[in-house]
């Protein structure tokens, strides 16, 4: 076997070649590393909601899209389903709390002592209905 062609003596400094990849040091004064500074992060509600916004399309069309595809898990074509009638028509309300807005609870607490004068007049009145 010849080994003119294969061999492995590491290249002179002058055949050396430098991975294009590997970002170069940086130097105080030189040029920027990000000329564009740092990105901007929302900091209030308001932000974040206009942020938000700004994605509604493209958000619905991938809803529409995972929602069509016969290849998606059929969970999240549900989701998917169920987000797009949310966006478009709203929540349903939920049945278990319907009319819960009229609905009152009173607490009354008694005295022990009412309590005990009230069931003698029960059983007061029980007594007079039988003697009829």
């Amino acid at each position: 076997m010849n080994d003119e062609n294969n061999s492995h003596t590491p290249p002179s400094a002058d055949e050396a070649t430098t991975d294009a990849n590997t970002p170069a040091l940086w130097q105080k004064g030189g040029p920027s590393p990000n000329p564009k500074g740092r990105p901007k992060v929302p900091r209030t509600p308001a932000e974040v909601k206009a942020l938000a916004r700004e994605h509604t399309v493209g958000a619905i069309e991938t809803l529409v899209r995972v929602h069509k595809n016969p290849k998606s898990p059929p969970a999240a074509r549900v989701a998917a389903a169920s987000e797009i009638l949310n966006r478009g028509w709203g929540r349903a309300p939920s049945t278990d709390l319907e009319g819960a807005e009229s609905l009152v609870i009173k607490v009354v607490k008694f005295a022990q002592e009412q309590i005990e004068e009230n069931e003698m007049k029960v059983i007061e009145h029980r007594e007079g209905e039988g003697s009829e």
